[in-house]
């Protein structure tokens, strides 16, 4: 999935776990220990390197849970189809 391993970097540098460690594209990841805290600091990063701007009504764990969900956000924001 486009931006599937930009955005596996960015949670892989949040969270604690070991480097070696695969987070597959459905995973929850708050199995991972994603906590409300690091979901804000992935939410920041992602903003600041593809420049967009996620809405207000995503900003909640059980919203963005999967690589999957934040890749989808991220490529709607681009192509211009997220509503706020």
């Amino acid at each position: 999935m486009k931006y599937e391993k930009e955005v596996i970097n960015i949670i892989k540098s949040m969270i604690p776990i070991t480097r070696d460690c695969r987070i597959e594209i459905d995973d929850n990841l708050e199995n991972f220990g994603l906590d409300s805290f690091q979901f804000i600091k992935c939410i920041v990063e992602i903003e600041d390197i593809f420049k967009i701007e996620i809405p207000m009504n995503y900003l909640l764990p059980h919203e963005l849970n999967t690589i999957r969900k934040f890749c989808k956000v991220i490529l709607e924001l681009k192509n211009g189809h997220v509503e706020n």
